[in-house]
């Protein structure tokens, strides 16, 4: 192609923007982008996979303005974060992640506080509000998503394993707690022993039973005994073999949900979306009960807008529409699979519409229903810091076959 003067000062221009970009820090470039005539993004931080729906839908309402979409892995928005506030990387204009790690990042000189929300406040889940507000009460986060834990199950494993089917008896033969589903799951194994009952052990018995402490009001128990009955759980389930033996995030695992070697597996609404992408969508024989002990309250989703927001007033306008805008609201919906945090929304009955399972349960409004009648506490920096240093510790007794009485001093000498 011949050299123009036009492609030859497209270029230079081009040439000139990348010499700059090399030579300047994002955070840098982001400061001088008004003064060199660039249009700054909006940058959203959200977790894989999440909002895709409702961004290309806020995209098409507002086309004027440039939405830059970070994707980041769950595990790595704290240290993302760290980084930001450290300043070796720009702080993006809003956050949207789980609001337990939100609650696990929020103090003073992180997130805005977002008095303008308050008028909403009784519209919103409780289970998701607590872990939305600090100590004071004030909101620093919004919930988008509400997220119970139920228990899902192959009905037609369970059939096989001559174990009852229907969900309402299923429901009851669980149980209201840990060993009678310990007890349940000895009765599937004596007529089902080449299948996992419980597809991890650390995401389908300990980490729900986590969650569970958070409905009490656990400050002035010892860290021993707070989790005393949550190892020795898991620690019987490895030791009967009932697990997967398979990370969730692994390749092995969605291969046994694929070969039916697994019966029974403990999540929340993102768990729906995976088994509709990984199991045969004519035979999708999944149904969805409450777990021992009733619903658990694992954490939805949440918008923050960090105190560095370069762009306040769109974050505002972003973070209400994605909360309170019906169309937005409704493509959050169906994409995460889950029902909204604002209860003044469930009266039309628009969330509870996505239904891929045959038999006529409704996912939708079962969990409706638990998120209606759930309250938590919110997970704070400090209770966040002790959960994820008991976590270590029990995934690595676990692998070495460390004797409960061990674990718990371990724990007690990281306190």
């Amino acid at each position: 192609m011949p050299i123009t003067r036009r492609t030859f000062l497209q270029t230079l221009a081009t040439s000139s923007i990348s010499s700059l970009l090399a030579a300047c820090s994002m955070s840098q470039l982001l400061n001088q982008a008004p003064a060199l005539g660039l249009q700054r993004p909006f940058v959203v931080w959200t977790q894989q996979n999440c909002l895709d729906a409702p961004l290309a839908h806020w995209r098409r309402l507002n086309p004027r303005i440039a939405l830059n979409r970070i994707a980041i892995a769950p595990s790595e928005i704290q240290s993302r974060v760290g980084a930001a506030l450290a300043g070796h990387e720009a702080m993006p204009d809003v956050l949207v992640a789980d609001s337990a790690t939100l609650g696990a990042l929020q103090r003073p000189g992180v997130f805005r506080l977002l008095p303008q929300f308050a008028q909403f406040q009784n519209d919103m889940a409780p289970v998701s509000i607590e872990q939305c507000r600090d100590p004071s009460t004030q909101l620093f986060a919004l919930p988008l998503t509400v997220n119970p834990y139920g228990l899902w199950y192959r009905s037609d494993l369970l059939h096989h394993a001559s174990q009852v089917s229907r969900p309402d008896n299923v429901a009851t033969t669980v149980g209201a707690s840990w060993d009678t589903f310990l007890a349940f799951c000895d009765a599937i194994y004596a007529n089902t022993p080449d299948i996992a009952i419980v597809a991890d052990v650390i995401d389908d018995i300990f980490i729900p039973m986590q969650y569970q402490l958070h409905t009490h009001n656990t400050t002035d128990i010892p860290l021993r005994e707070l989790y005393r009955e949550s190892i020795a759980t898991t620690i019987a389930f490895q030791q009967h073999g009932y697990t997967a033996d398979a990370p969730r995030a692994s390749g092995k695992w969605f291969d046994r949900l694929q070969r039916d070697q697994i019966a029974m597996v403990v999540g929340g609404s993102w768990l729906q979306a995976a088994l509709a992408r990984t199991v045969r969508t004519d035979e999708f024989p999944w149904r969805l009960v409450p777990p021992p002990g009733g619903w658990i309250p694992g954490p939805g989703l949440a918008i923050a807008i960090p105190e560095q927001s370069n762009q306040v007033e769109t974050a505002w306008q972003f973070a209400l529409a994605l909360a309170h805008e019906a169309e937005l609201q409704l493509s959050l919906s169906d994409a995460n699979a889950t029902i909204p945090a604002l209860t003044s929304t469930y009266s039309d009955g628009r969330f509870l519409r996505t239904e891929p399972f045959s038999g006529g349960q409704h996912i939708g409004q079962l969990w409706t229903t638990a998120a209606t009648t759930m309250h938590d506490q919110p997970i704070n920096p400090q209770r966040y810091t002790t959960q994820q240093k008991v976590l270590s510790i029990v995934r690595n007794a676990l692998v070495n076959h460390t004797p409960l009485d061990a674990i718990l001093m371990q724990i007690d000498s990281a306190q």
